[in-house]
Protein backbone atom coordinates (compact mmCIF):
# COMPACT_ATOMS: atom_id res chain seq x y z
CA UNK A 1 0.00 0.00 0.00
CA UNK A 2 2.63 2.12 1.07
CA UNK A 3 4.51 1.48 -2.34
CA UNK A 4 1.25 2.22 -4.29
CA UNK A 5 0.78 5.49 -2.47
CA UNK A 6 4.61 6.89 -3.67
CA UNK A 7 4.18 6.10 -6.65
CA UNK A 8 0.80 7.80 -7.36
CA UNK A 9 2.33 10.77 -5.37
CA UNK A 10 5.69 10.43 -8.35
CA UNK A 11 3.19 10.95 -11.18
CA UNK A 12 1.33 13.66 -9.60
CA UNK A 13 4.55 15.69 -9.04
CA UNK A 14 5.18 14.48 -12.32
CA UNK A 15 2.16 16.22 -13.87
CA UNK A 16 2.04 19.70 -11.80
CA UNK A 17 5.83 19.77 -12.75
CA UNK A 18 4.61 19.55 -17.00
CA UNK A 19 1.70 21.71 -16.26
CA UNK A 20 3.70 24.50 -14.44
CA UNK A 21 3.98 27.74 -16.39
CA UNK A 22 7.62 28.68 -17.85
CA UNK A 23 9.64 31.39 -17.30
CA UNK A 24 9.49 34.59 -18.69
CA UNK A 25 10.98 34.40 -22.41
CA UNK A 26 12.68 38.07 -23.88
CA UNK A 27 10.32 40.11 -25.80
CA UNK A 28 11.03 40.70 -29.60
CA UNK A 29 11.79 43.69 -30.43
CA UNK A 30 9.54 46.33 -32.05
CA UNK A 31 11.62 45.94 -35.57
CA UNK A 32 10.19 42.21 -35.68
CA UNK A 33 6.95 43.03 -36.04
CA UNK A 34 7.94 46.31 -38.42
CA UNK A 35 8.55 49.25 -36.40
CA UNK A 36 12.56 50.38 -35.70
CA UNK A 37 14.10 52.92 -33.99
CA UNK A 38 15.81 53.77 -37.26
CA UNK A 39 14.28 56.56 -38.71
CA UNK A 40 13.62 55.77 -42.30
CA UNK A 41 15.22 59.25 -43.14
CA UNK A 42 18.46 58.53 -42.50
CA UNK A 43 18.38 54.59 -42.70
CA UNK A 44 17.00 52.25 -44.97
CA UNK A 45 16.22 49.00 -42.98
CA UNK A 46 15.53 45.29 -43.70
CA UNK A 47 14.82 42.27 -41.77
CA UNK A 48 15.33 38.74 -42.12
CA UNK A 49 14.27 35.73 -40.55
CA UNK A 50 15.57 31.89 -40.70
CA UNK A 51 17.04 28.41 -38.85
CA UNK A 52 20.23 29.80 -38.23
CA UNK A 53 21.58 33.50 -37.80
CA UNK A 54 23.34 33.56 -41.08
CA UNK A 55 20.67 32.78 -42.89
CA UNK A 56 18.34 35.32 -40.87
CA UNK A 57 21.55 38.29 -42.07
CA UNK A 58 21.39 37.08 -45.67
CA UNK A 59 17.41 37.29 -45.66
CA UNK A 60 17.82 41.23 -44.16
CA UNK A 61 19.86 42.30 -46.99
CA UNK A 62 18.00 40.78 -49.27
CA UNK A 63 14.96 42.12 -48.25
CA UNK A 64 16.78 46.04 -48.12
CA UNK A 65 18.04 45.52 -51.27
CA UNK A 66 14.58 44.52 -52.26
CA UNK A 67 12.72 47.65 -50.74
CA UNK A 68 15.39 49.41 -52.60
CA UNK A 69 15.02 48.23 -56.08
CA UNK A 70 11.23 48.44 -55.50
CA UNK A 71 12.40 52.20 -55.21
CA UNK A 72 13.56 52.67 -57.74
CA UNK A 73 11.54 50.80 -60.11
CA UNK A 74 8.56 52.90 -59.15
CA UNK A 75 11.09 55.90 -59.52
CA UNK A 76 12.15 54.95 -63.17
CA UNK A 77 8.63 53.89 -64.19
CA UNK A 78 7.06 57.10 -63.54
CA UNK A 79 9.96 59.12 -65.16
CA UNK A 80 8.28 56.40 -68.70
CA UNK A 81 5.10 57.20 -68.18
CA UNK A 82 6.02 61.01 -68.66
CA UNK A 83 7.84 60.53 -71.26
CA UNK A 84 11.31 60.68 -69.78
CA UNK A 85 13.19 57.66 -70.27
CA UNK A 86 12.67 53.99 -70.13
CA UNK A 87 12.88 50.81 -67.52
CA UNK A 88 14.00 48.06 -70.20
CA UNK A 89 14.87 44.81 -68.80
CA UNK A 90 19.00 45.51 -69.34
CA UNK A 91 18.68 48.74 -67.31
CA UNK A 92 16.82 46.89 -64.44
CA UNK A 93 18.99 44.00 -64.14
CA UNK A 94 22.13 46.67 -63.97
CA UNK A 95 20.15 48.45 -60.78
CA UNK A 96 19.64 45.03 -59.49
CA UNK A 97 23.31 44.26 -59.53
CA UNK A 98 24.42 47.65 -58.35
CA UNK A 99 21.94 47.70 -55.45
CA UNK A 100 23.61 44.17 -54.28
CA UNK A 101 26.65 45.62 -54.18
CA UNK A 102 25.86 47.84 -52.36
CA UNK A 103 24.04 46.08 -49.70
CA UNK A 104 26.57 43.45 -49.66
CA UNK A 105 28.71 44.81 -46.68
CA UNK A 106 26.00 46.49 -44.87
CA UNK A 107 25.97 45.84 -41.39
CA UNK A 108 23.24 43.57 -39.09
CA UNK A 109 22.69 45.90 -36.52
CA UNK A 110 20.50 43.70 -33.94
CA UNK A 111 19.93 40.24 -33.97
CA UNK A 112 17.03 38.41 -31.75
CA UNK A 113 16.59 34.39 -31.12
CA UNK A 114 13.06 33.33 -30.26
CA UNK A 115 12.64 30.58 -27.94
CA UNK A 116 9.57 29.50 -28.65
CA UNK A 117 9.81 29.03 -32.68
CA UNK A 118 14.02 28.53 -32.66
CA UNK A 119 13.80 31.20 -35.64
CA UNK A 120 16.32 33.67 -35.45
CA UNK A 121 15.66 37.75 -36.58
CA UNK A 122 18.20 39.79 -37.89
CA UNK A 123 17.60 43.43 -38.80
CA UNK A 124 20.05 44.88 -41.36
CA UNK A 125 20.36 49.08 -41.93
CA UNK A 126 22.15 51.60 -44.52
CA UNK A 127 23.15 54.43 -43.50
CA UNK A 128 22.23 56.98 -46.30
CA UNK A 129 24.78 59.39 -45.96
CA UNK A 130 27.76 56.95 -45.99
CA UNK A 131 26.55 54.90 -48.61
CA UNK A 132 25.41 58.36 -50.92
CA UNK A 133 28.88 59.89 -50.38
CA UNK A 134 30.06 56.49 -52.03
CA UNK A 135 27.74 56.88 -54.82
CA UNK A 136 28.36 60.30 -55.31
CA UNK A 137 32.52 59.73 -55.82
CA UNK A 138 31.85 56.39 -57.89
CA UNK A 139 29.87 58.60 -60.12
CA UNK A 140 31.90 61.63 -60.72
CA UNK A 141 34.74 58.62 -61.68
CA UNK A 142 32.56 57.47 -64.14
CA UNK A 143 31.72 60.64 -65.62
CA UNK A 144 35.59 61.14 -65.58
CA UNK A 145 36.43 57.87 -67.90
CA UNK A 146 32.99 58.98 -70.05
CA UNK A 147 34.80 62.34 -70.60
CA UNK A 148 37.85 60.89 -71.97
CA UNK A 149 36.12 58.51 -74.40
CA UNK A 150 34.41 61.87 -75.47
CA UNK A 151 37.20 63.79 -75.90
CA UNK A 152 38.72 60.70 -77.79
CA UNK A 153 36.24 60.72 -79.88
CA UNK A 154 36.24 63.63 -80.86
CA UNK A 155 40.05 63.56 -81.82
CA UNK A 156 40.16 60.34 -83.41
CA UNK A 157 40.40 61.16 -86.95
CA UNK A 158 39.43 57.25 -88.33
CA UNK A 159 35.14 57.17 -88.53
CA UNK A 160 35.25 53.66 -86.74
CA UNK A 161 37.64 54.55 -83.91
CA UNK A 162 35.54 57.66 -83.14
CA UNK A 163 32.17 54.68 -83.21
CA UNK A 164 34.40 52.30 -81.29
CA UNK A 165 34.91 55.25 -78.56
CA UNK A 166 31.30 56.64 -78.75
CA UNK A 167 30.15 53.19 -77.96
CA UNK A 168 32.29 52.64 -75.02
CA UNK A 169 31.48 55.62 -73.80
CA UNK A 170 27.74 54.91 -74.03
CA UNK A 171 28.52 51.62 -72.16
CA UNK A 172 29.59 53.46 -69.08
CA UNK A 173 26.53 56.16 -69.50
CA UNK A 174 24.55 52.94 -68.37
CA UNK A 175 26.74 52.47 -65.71
CA UNK A 176 26.33 55.99 -64.73
CA UNK A 177 22.67 56.06 -65.06
CA UNK A 178 21.88 52.95 -62.40
CA UNK A 179 24.52 54.64 -60.40
CA UNK A 180 22.22 57.76 -60.39
CA UNK A 181 18.93 56.68 -60.03
CA UNK A 182 20.10 55.02 -57.01
CA UNK A 183 21.67 57.65 -55.20
CA UNK A 184 17.94 59.17 -56.04
CA UNK A 185 16.56 56.68 -54.13
CA UNK A 186 18.99 56.52 -51.34
CA UNK A 187 19.85 60.89 -50.75
CA UNK A 188 17.24 62.83 -51.32
CA UNK A 189 19.58 65.37 -53.41
CA UNK A 190 18.99 64.23 -56.23
CA UNK A 191 22.43 63.44 -58.85
CA UNK A 192 23.16 66.80 -60.81
CA UNK A 193 22.30 67.18 -64.63
CA UNK A 194 25.25 65.35 -66.86
CA UNK A 195 25.85 67.44 -69.77
CA UNK A 196 27.45 64.64 -72.28
CA UNK A 197 24.60 62.24 -71.62
CA UNK A 198 22.39 63.92 -74.38
CA UNK A 199 25.75 64.71 -76.61
CA UNK A 200 26.83 60.92 -76.81
CA UNK A 201 23.84 59.78 -77.86
CA UNK A 202 23.46 62.78 -80.55
CA UNK A 203 27.07 62.25 -81.69
CA UNK A 204 26.23 58.23 -82.11
CA UNK A 205 23.51 59.12 -84.62
CA UNK A 206 25.18 61.75 -86.64
CA UNK A 207 28.75 59.61 -86.91
CA UNK A 208 26.62 56.51 -87.97
CA UNK A 209 24.33 58.49 -90.62
CA UNK A 210 28.16 59.74 -92.01
CA UNK A 211 29.36 56.81 -92.09
CA UNK A 212 28.94 55.65 -95.43
CA UNK A 213 29.48 51.91 -96.60
CA UNK A 214 29.25 49.95 -100.14
CA UNK A 215 28.76 46.47 -100.49
CA UNK A 216 30.43 43.71 -102.65
CA UNK A 217 30.78 39.83 -102.19
CA UNK A 218 28.67 37.01 -103.92
CA UNK A 219 25.20 37.58 -103.90
CA UNK A 220 23.57 36.26 -100.56
CA UNK A 221 26.37 37.88 -98.97
CA UNK A 222 25.93 41.39 -100.79
CA UNK A 223 22.09 40.91 -99.82
CA UNK A 224 22.32 39.99 -96.27
CA UNK A 225 24.92 42.69 -95.79
CA UNK A 226 22.41 45.20 -97.40
CA UNK A 227 19.88 44.50 -94.57
CA UNK A 228 22.09 44.57 -91.68
CA UNK A 229 24.11 47.81 -92.98
CA UNK A 230 20.29 49.97 -93.11
CA UNK A 231 19.09 48.41 -89.88
CA UNK A 232 22.41 49.77 -88.04
CA UNK A 233 21.98 53.16 -89.19
CA UNK A 234 25.02 53.38 -91.74
CA UNK A 235 24.87 55.05 -94.98
CA UNK A 236 24.84 52.85 -98.09
CA UNK A 237 26.33 53.95 -101.29
CA UNK A 238 28.23 53.57 -104.29
CA UNK A 239 31.63 52.49 -103.92
CA UNK A 240 33.73 55.47 -104.98
CA UNK A 241 31.35 57.50 -102.89
CA UNK A 242 32.18 55.37 -99.78
CA UNK A 243 34.00 55.54 -96.51
CA UNK A 244 34.51 51.62 -96.11
CA UNK A 245 33.20 48.51 -98.38
CA UNK A 246 32.05 45.78 -96.54
CA UNK A 247 32.25 42.41 -98.62
CA UNK A 248 29.88 39.76 -97.67
CA UNK A 249 31.01 36.03 -98.50
CA UNK A 250 27.81 33.48 -97.91
CA UNK A 251 28.17 29.83 -98.21
CA UNK A 252 25.87 26.88 -96.35
CA UNK A 253 26.70 23.23 -95.87
CA UNK A 254 24.40 20.47 -94.81
CA UNK A 255 25.27 17.17 -92.41
CA UNK A 256 22.64 14.38 -91.59
CA UNK A 257 22.94 13.98 -87.92
CA UNK A 258 20.21 11.52 -86.00
CA UNK A 259 17.73 11.62 -88.59
CA UNK A 260 17.94 15.04 -89.50
CA UNK A 261 19.19 17.31 -91.97
CA UNK A 262 21.38 20.21 -90.19
CA UNK A 263 21.77 23.34 -92.37
CA UNK A 264 25.10 25.64 -91.63
CA UNK A 265 24.85 28.81 -93.16
CA UNK A 266 27.67 31.80 -92.54
CA UNK A 267 29.06 34.63 -93.89
CA UNK A 268 32.54 35.89 -93.82
CA UNK A 269 32.88 39.49 -93.47
CA UNK A 270 35.84 41.96 -94.32
CA UNK A 271 35.74 45.78 -93.33
CA UNK A 272 38.18 47.60 -96.00
CA UNK A 273 38.95 51.17 -95.94
CA UNK A 274 38.21 52.40 -99.22
CA UNK A 275 40.85 55.42 -99.20
CA UNK A 276 43.70 52.50 -98.76
CA UNK A 277 42.47 49.34 -99.26
CA UNK A 278 43.38 47.93 -95.73
CA UNK A 279 40.81 45.72 -93.77
CA UNK A 280 39.93 47.24 -90.66
CA UNK A 281 37.71 43.78 -89.76
CA UNK A 282 37.21 40.14 -90.51
CA UNK A 283 34.27 38.42 -88.79
CA UNK A 284 32.34 35.26 -89.56
CA UNK A 285 28.60 34.91 -88.46
CA UNK A 286 27.35 31.52 -88.64
CA UNK A 287 23.96 30.02 -88.16
CA UNK A 288 22.52 26.20 -87.29
CA UNK A 289 19.21 24.93 -88.28
CA UNK A 290 17.69 21.80 -88.46
CA UNK A 291 14.63 19.73 -90.58
CA UNK A 292 13.88 16.43 -92.21
CA UNK A 293 13.76 18.55 -95.40
CA UNK A 294 16.72 19.55 -97.16
CA UNK A 295 15.27 22.87 -98.39
CA UNK A 296 13.65 23.67 -95.09
CA UNK A 297 16.48 23.79 -93.19
CA UNK A 298 18.63 25.43 -95.18
CA UNK A 299 15.82 27.97 -95.30
CA UNK A 300 15.62 28.04 -91.54
CA UNK A 301 19.66 28.64 -91.38
CA UNK A 302 19.30 31.51 -93.29
CA UNK A 303 16.65 33.10 -92.03
CA UNK A 304 18.34 32.55 -88.86
CA UNK A 305 21.91 34.31 -89.64
CA UNK A 306 19.77 37.14 -91.21
CA UNK A 307 18.03 37.85 -87.60
CA UNK A 308 21.58 37.05 -85.97
CA UNK A 309 24.09 38.86 -88.47
CA UNK A 310 21.00 41.92 -88.11
CA UNK A 311 21.33 41.63 -84.70
CA UNK A 312 25.53 41.85 -84.47
CA UNK A 313 26.66 44.23 -87.02
CA UNK A 314 26.83 47.53 -85.60
CA UNK A 315 28.56 45.70 -82.38
CA UNK A 316 30.70 43.71 -85.27
CA UNK A 317 31.86 47.57 -86.52
CA UNK A 318 31.05 49.54 -83.18
CA UNK A 319 34.07 46.64 -80.73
Amino acid sequence: MRVATLITLAVVGVGLVSCAPKGPSVPAPQWVTGASQYAPSRYITGVGSGTTQDIAADRARNDLAKTISISVESSERSKTSSGAGGYESAFSSAVNVRVNQTVGGVEIVDRYYDDASKIYYALAALDRSKSAASLRAELAQKELEIDALVAEAEDDSDALGKLRALNAAGALLGDRRSIAALLAVIDAMPSSAYANEGRVAAAKRALLRSIKFSVNGNYEGKRLLNEAIGAAGFTLTQQDESDYSAVGYYKISVNAENGWLWATASLLIEIVDYSDGATKKTETVEAKESSQNEQTAKERALEKLRGDLTAKFYEIIAK
